[in-house]
């Protein structure tokens, strides 16, 4: 299969991307029957994750395989090796272990049993021991993405189950994410940018708080910033299994938390631009089949719209998602941000050099638009269009009912 593809001119394949992606949409949202869809996600999930995890580790372990050994000693020596793994450790000496969002932490990990113990997608809420053995007896298909509970999952495999396993999982994120924020900063400005990236995240207050809880928030901190990062590799130096792994990488980003879909946008623009760039260069086999890896994502979606009890709307709220919520979630933003109290979790040094940064790279990626119209974006030019799909997920969280970010629950 894959030699055939690969056989294909560049525009065909292109054409087989665009018709996969075409037919995932039209099966996932008009012509399934909503009946089916409990069944379609719970039992098919699963395996679709377990797919585009090994298909990215099968990708990376590639790409790791041939860097030559003077590419590691460019970006790494001693010292830095040092400095990441002290920030990622700073991290777990100021915040206790525990579970921390209570409602969504310990939905999770019940989550992550049932997929231990049945290989589903299904939040268990009531459970009977029949003969010493633990069987769910009810549940329901949770609106939040499985792929969190899904990795966690799997150290219930190798260990039997444990409530810890949700932070043995962070913690391994954590060190995983100062490597990756490390990386991108080498990529920008050597090692003494990569050694500001760390230096500068190793201060923010909020990486501790999810690197000793059992919530999501660190794997899409980690895959938004692998997602990013790859990006900025594939438009200085294109290549087939760099543009799978940046593909695979935004699949799984997806899979996280449900508002980061808004991603894949950037990274479709990139793509699109590297094959209108290098039109003999199209794309793998794996590309070309990855819509069907959000096809279980996209049924879920369409799921848990129709619920209305799914999205938990206070009594007063009858939209979950508004633009009249904009201005007053506005001002609890504004509060959380610039706060420099302790009571939250932020930092303002990284708020004032993060928004004029931010500002910077968006009129700069602007006024330098005949890079896109050319095909040839350069390094700042896609951080401007990561920073515009920032701004767009921040729109979005500020436009939900419950999107005021200086709250405490």
């Amino acid at each position: 299969m894959a030699s055939l593809i690969l056989n294909l001119d560049s525009r065909k394949r292109i054409w087989l991307v665009l018709i996969n992606l075409f037919l995932v949409l039209l099966l996932s949202l008009l012509v399934l029957p909503s009946t089916w869809l409990p069944g379609l996600i719970r039992y098919t999930t699963i395996p679709v994750l377990a797919l585009a995890v090994g298909l990215f580790f099968f990708v990376l372990l590639n790409q790791l395989r041939r860097l030559p050994r003077p590419a590691y000693e460019r970006r790494f020596n001693t010292g830095i090796l040092i400095l990441i793994l002290t920030a990622a450790g700073f991290q777990f000496v100021h915040e206790d272990f525990g579970y921390k969002i209570l409602m969504d932490e310990y939905n999770l990990t019940a989550t992550s049993l049932n997929i231990h113990e049945n290989k589903t997608a299904f939040t268990p809420t009531r459970g009977v021991l029949v003969q010493g053995d633990f069987e769910v007896v009810d549940g329901y298909i949770d609106k939040r993405p499985f792929l969190f509970p899904f990795l966690v999952s799997i150290l219930h495999d190798l260990t039997g189950y444990r409530m810890e396993n949700s932070h043995i999982l962070n913690v391994l994120l954590t060190f995983t994410l100062f490597l990756v924020i490390y990386l991108a900063g080498f990529h920008l400005g050597g090692k003494r940018g990569g050694v500001l990236a760390v230096s500068l995240l190793a201060g923010f207050p909020l990486i501790g708080q999810n690197a000793t809880g059992a919530g999501f928030e660190l794997l899409n901190f980690v895959l938004l910033s692998l997602t990013a990062w790859l990006c900025l590799s594939l438009v200085a130096r294109p290549g087939l299994e760099k543009e799978t792994l940046l593909v695979l990488s935004a699949i799984l980003l997806a899979q996280v938390r449900y508002e980061s879909v808004i991603f894949l946008v950037p990274v479709i623009l990139v793509i699109a631009f590297r094959w209108k760039a290098t039109p003999t260069i199209g794309p793998g086999w794996i590309t070309a089949f990855s819509p069907w890896l959000l096809m279980p994502l996209l049924l879920q979606n369409r799921w848990f719209r129709s619920r209305a009890g799914l999205w938990e709307l206070p009594g007063e709220i009858t939209n979950p998602f508004s633009l009249s919520y904009i201005p007053d979630n506005l001002g609890h933003a504004v509060m959380y941000f610039f706060n420099y109290s302790a009571e939250f979790q932020n930092s303002l040094l990284l708020t004032v050099v993060g928004f004029l940064s931010l500002f910077f790279l968006i009129v700069v990626s602007l006024k330098r638009y005949r890079n896109w119209v050319s095909f040839k974006p350069r390094d700042y030019d896609v951080l401007g269009l990561w920073g515009l799909a920032l701004v767009g997920h921040t729109l979005l969280i500020l436009a939900y009912h419950a999107g005021k970010l200086d709250s405490h629950f």
